[in-house]
């Protein structure tokens, strides 16, 4: 999911590792605040069922990922996020 804060500029929201999608999102659509975005799972190079929470800077990259605390804690997301996920 792509958010815009006003501490980090744009930050990518990642949640990986899901069991599946739901129905309801698609590329390119805006998610509001408590919508179900999936099911937690055990895909990939895993030991369980989990949710992997990362946040990365604009760039996107593997290395330029940020705690998510702060978004948690301060909850700086908009009402609405726009996925970016696979199209």
């Amino acid at each position: 999911l792509q958010c815009h804060t006003k501490t980090h500029g744009t930050v990518y929201v990642w949640y990986c590792h899901l069991a599946s999608i739901d129905a309801g999102v698609r590329y390119g659509r805006y998610l509001t605040s408590g919508a179900r975005i999936g099911f937690m799972g055990s895909t990939g190079n895993v030991t369980g069922r989990h949710l992997h929470l990362e946040v990365r800077k604009a760039s996107n990259r593997y290395g330029d990922t940020l705690d998510p605390k702060f978004l948690l804690e301060a909850r700086t997301c908009p009402r609405s996020l726009k996925w970016q996920g696979w199209k």
